[in-house]
This record gives structure tokens, C-alpha cells and sequence, in this order.
């Protein structure tokens, strides 16, 4: 969804990829998604529509990887979490539209506002998929839990923004212990 995503702001001929292109690119994530996000009104349409409205054209078209703002970035560490605290082990775009819905700063609060559509109601939405598809989405399980002290992630991991190399990682640990959680865990 984050490569669709960045295809929505090159295409709208942003800079940069935000919280309104990953909501756009919801609206053509999967089937399930997408039908219950037109059931509230947001169809790629209206929303890349709105979307252009809202956000000017950069004029510049720029290579390589588009930056993401901070809120996308802090959507895409709530959409982590919301996986976890679900108890499910890999991150769907659903988990990434519930991201969005935390974000209280920078575009989203403005486009859902002119969209009409309450952040509660997407929410219940989403939430009714999971409900509706348990065994496609959420394998009967019990939740994941730390590798080392064996206590629930949901709600304990924590994000650790590092360099490596020069280059910026993220790394999930456990709160409790500091035991790091490995990618392959979480997925």
C-alpha cells in the first residue's frame, strides 16, 4: 500500500508522500476494504478529488523515493501497534487505515472533515471487517509475545529510530525486558 501510496503523489504531482495518498491508496487496497470504505463515501474518486483540491501540484516532478511526512511515518508505526493489539501477526492496510484515524495534526483531520466523515465511523467500519473475515485476517492464535520474557507485545513494544551505517532504521523492542523484536516475529 505504500508503493500505491506514493504512485497517488506522484500522480497528483506531490513531493511527497502523506497521509492523504495512503488513504487514497486504501480506497484500492483489497476488495473488503474498499467496499467499506465507498460504503462511507470514500471512493478513490472523491478522495483523490478532495485530496487535489486541498494540496497544490509541486510543478517538479522528483526522482527516486518520495520522502514521507512525519505523520505518515507516525501512521505507519500506529498501524504496527494496532496490528499487535489486535493479536494479529502481519500488517494489512486495514491496520494502516486505523493508523490514519490517529493522526490529529497535518492533512487527515482537514480531508476527513471535508470528506464528511467521521474518524469513529471508519474505525467501526475496519473493525467489522476483522469481525467478518477472523480467519482470513487473524489466524487463532494467541497474541505474540516477547521473544525473551514471553509477556504480550500489545501495548509494550516500543519503536527505536537508530543509524546504521549511516543509513536511519527502525528497530521494535519490548518495554518490559529491552529484547529486541524481530521483523520476521511481527509479520
Amino acid at each position: 500500500m505504500v508503493l500505491a501510496a506514493e504512485e497517488e503523489a506522484r500522480l497528483l504531482q506531490h513531493d511527497y508522500v502523506g497521509t492523504e495518498h495512503l488513504l487514497i491508496a486504501a480506497t484500492e487496497a483489497d476488495p473488503g476494504l474498499t467496499t467499506a470504505l465507498a460504503a462511507l463515501g470514500l471512493t478513490t474518486e472523491v478522495v483523490r478529488g478532495t485530496v487535489t483540491r486541498m494540496v497544490a501540484p509541486a510543478g517538479t516532478e522528483r526522482s527516486g523515493d518520495l520522502p514521507m511526512t512525519a505523520e505518515a511515518k507516525a501512521t505507519m508505526e500506529r498501524s504496527l501497534r494496532e496490528a499487535l493489539q489486535l493479536g494479529h501477526g502481519a500488517i494489512r492496510p486495514e491496520h494502516l487505515v486505523l493508523g490514519l484515524l490517529d493522526v490529529h495534526d497535518g492533512t487527515m483531520p482537514v480531508l476527513l472533515a471535508r470528506l464528511n466523515v467521521r474518524a469513529e465511523a471508519i474505525r467501526v467500519a475496519v473493525l467489522v471487517l476483522f469481525d467478518t473475515a477472523t480467519a482470513e485476517v487473524a489466524p487463532a492464535t494467541v497474541a505474540p509475545v516477547c521473544p525473551r520474557c514471553g509477556e504480550p507485545v500489545a501495548g509494550r513494544l516500543r519503536i527505536a529510530h537508530l543509524a546504521v551505517e549511516g543509513q536511519p532504521v527502525r528497530a521494535a523492542y519490548c518495554a518490559g525486558c529491552g529484547a529486541i523484536v524481530p521483523v520476521a516475529f511481527l509479520a
